[in-house]
């Protein structure tokens, strides 16, 4: 069973896809089967990380992949050591069609 490690906040541009790059680079150093779940489909930032470091031969390779749920990205979790989950920015409920944002 691999271990789940999400990076997750209503707000964009906090940090989660630096750690979570930063955290699947270590894991992999240390010899983990990793992957990293993009779940901001829209942005990719760790899938772009991922085609950046490819195209450049870094080592170690880490799988990244591009999921549309967070379920989707656990269905694969036997096949890993680790799972990290990269969340999209969400905005708060309401938002949007002249609610107010909470």
């Amino acid at each position: 069973m691999a271990a789940v490690v999400a990076f997750v906040s209503q707000k964009g541009g906090v940090g989660k896809s630096t750690l979570a790059s930063a955290l699947a680079r270590e894991a992999a150093a240390g010899g983990l089967r990793v992957n990293v779940a993009d779940l901001d489909t829209q942005q990719g930032t760790t899938v772009d990380w991922h085609r950046q470091r490819m195209g450049a031969g870094i080592e170690p390779a880490v799988s990244v992949e591009a999921f549309a749920t967070a379920g989707q990205a656990l269905a694969v979790a036997d096949r890993y050591d680790i799972i990290i989950l990269d969340g999209p920015a969400r905005t708060s409920p309401g938002h949007g069609r002249n609610r107010p944002c909470f």
